[in-house]
């Protein structure tokens, strides 16, 4: 099955335009508790407007641009951790990774740094595992998130412990290359006025 969806992208004006008329690859070098190095895309734009919030508010002499992307994939190539199953896979390869390097210390502590690992373990041994991939879908979960028009609290803002509609998690792809994330349809978003 081929995955076809619309994902987007914040950056600068001048990497955006980079992006789409050159097929830049604008790769996050990200080894921290996200979803490693890649480049990463937000599922709907109210997320990439949430994201440009963050950016201009941290780098206020900047202009930044969003980028619409109709993303096509296989469905082998995605590694889906917002299956239960999956993520409780991939985090049962800590120890196993961890026996064919020198160090565990960065994939004990920050999810990035193993799947990074994982992905340079199937790429160089890929008979040793029934999967690879190429595309990640993941969700964050961004507490502070308030919804307008919220007043009679239809959608429950807090963290509790029963199940609940929310908008405090936010879902994310990273594409690993650029095989995947060049290739899609783009339409350039102005952002920066907002």
């Amino acid at each position: 099955m081929t995955y076809s969806i619309p994902v987007y992208h914040i950056d600068t004006n001048d990497r955006i335009d980079k992006y789409i008329k050159d097929e830049i690859f604008l790769k996050s070098l990200e080894d921290g508790d996200w979803l490693g190095s890649g480049m990463y895309f937000w599922d709907n734009r109210a997320n990439m407007n949430y994201w440009y919030r963050i950016k201009a508010k941290k780098f206020p002499s900047k202009n930044f641009a969003g980028v619409q992307v109709q993303q096509n994939f296989l469905e082998e190539e995605l590694l889906d951790l917002t299956d239960t199953e999956t993520l409780s896979k991939i985090l049962g390869y800590v120890d196993f990774i961890g026996k064919m390097r020198s160090s565990t210390a960065d994939i004990e502590k920050h999810f990035g740094a193993l799947l990074n690992a994982l992905y340079k373990m199937i790429e160089l041994k890929p008979e040793l595992f029934d999967f690879s991939f190429s595309v990640i879908r993941g969700s964050g979960m961004y507490g502070k998130t308030k919804i307008r028009n919220n007043e009679k609290q239809l959608i429950d803002e807090k963290l509790t412990t029963f199940p609940h509609l929310t908008a405090q998690v936010k879902t994310i792809y990273l594409f690993k290359h650029d095989d995947f994330a060049v290739k899609g349809t783009k339409k350039k978003i102005d952002i920066s006025t907002k």
